[in-house]
């Protein structure tokens, strides 16, 4: 949220950008001049999530954005395209401008961010790689190099972890392991071709949550129908905090229960079953997680004999 500020400190006007998105971006055009505060409201499991501020003043004069064609022959109804570059930027730095349409009062905001300086020739990245495949221990996933704007490249891979080299992981598949688990998993993509200085691309990164074991013990398996059966049920992870959400249990497939797992529970809930008439009984127990970050599971089943 951005203020704009009286001679008292007062807020008097605001403008604001709350999406779904983890980058916002506020757009104040042609702003009074003042002192303006920006507020920054991070919502976040980890309190010590970091983030980045930064701002612009898009001006006349500042460094030109090349369009071709510089005039579109428009009509109406008919789709039209155009090519816009930047030259001259510096490298690891951020820029943004503005295309106007003629009197329109339309424009695009082309936003660019640098790397590394690239040589003339370098095959350059036109759609990011991207991965696909099933983010879970044991599962393969699979790397796809995106478009380039150079034909017949050779492409290498380098598999990473929270932006760390994966050691070995050069294939264009991967294997998750126990060790992914709670990481970030990205491919960086290394285009070469002859001569050509080589071209680099990294994917957006997928997470990789934590599996989980729900684990189902009955004080009785064999029991008269006026005594009491209890369900004891944990459920275990290899994060570090305590896994949270609810757990179902189940007689003959049938819900009977369905209990809040808290982090005062540490993993652990029990449940009286309720009372059944002769017979006999399957008692399962299932894990349902309240984050994407832990993954869900299902208990053994366990056998329950009424007598009389």
């Amino acid at each position: 949220t951005v203020y704009l500020l009286d001679g008292d400190g007062n807020p008097v006007a605001g403008w604001q950008s709350a999406t779904g998105s983890a980058d916002e971006r506020v757009d104040l055009v042609a702003p009074d001049a003042g002192n303006y505060l920006v507020f920054v409201d991070v919502y976040a499991a980890n309190p010590s999530t970091a983030f980045d501020l930064t701002t612009f003043a898009v001006v006349p004069g500042g460094s030109p954005i090349t369009l071709n064609p510089e005039v579109i022959a428009g009509q109406q109804g008919v789709p039209a395209t155009y090519t816009a570059s930047w030259g001259g930027l510096n490298a690891y730095s951020k820029y943004l401008g503005m295309i106007s349409y003629g009197d329109t009062g339309v424009q695009t905001l082309l936003s660019v961010t640098t790397a590394e300086v690239i040589l003339p020739g370098t095959p350059l990245n036109t759609a990011p790689p991207t991965i696909t495949g099933t983010p879970q221990v044991g599962k393969k996933l699979t790397a796809h190099p995106g478009e380039w704007n150079v034909a017949g490249l050779t492409f290498a891979y380098q598999w990473q972890a929270d932006g760390v080299d994966i050691p070995g992981a050069t294939a264009v598949k991967y294997r998750v392991t126990s060790g992914d688990q709670g990481k970030q998993l990205r491919v960086v993509v290394t285009a070469t071709k002859g001569d050509l200085p080589p071209g680099h691309a990294v994917s957006a990164a997928v997470t990789v949550p934590f599996s989980s074991t729900t684990d189902l013990k009955l004080n009785r398996t064999l029991a008269y129908s006026w005594q009491t059966t209890i369900a004891k049920v944990t459920v275990s992870t290899d994060a570090d905090a305590a896994p949270t959400g609810s757990v179902t249990i189940t007689v003959n497939g049938n819900s009977v229960a369905s209990i809040p797992l808290t982090a005062a529970d540490n993993g652990t809930v029990s449940y009286t079953l309720p009372s059944s008439g002769s017979g006999f009984y399957r008692v399962q127990a299932t894990f349902v997680p309240d984050a994407a970050t832990t993954l869900g599971s299902t208990s053994k089943t366990r056998f329950l004999i009424i007598l009389f």
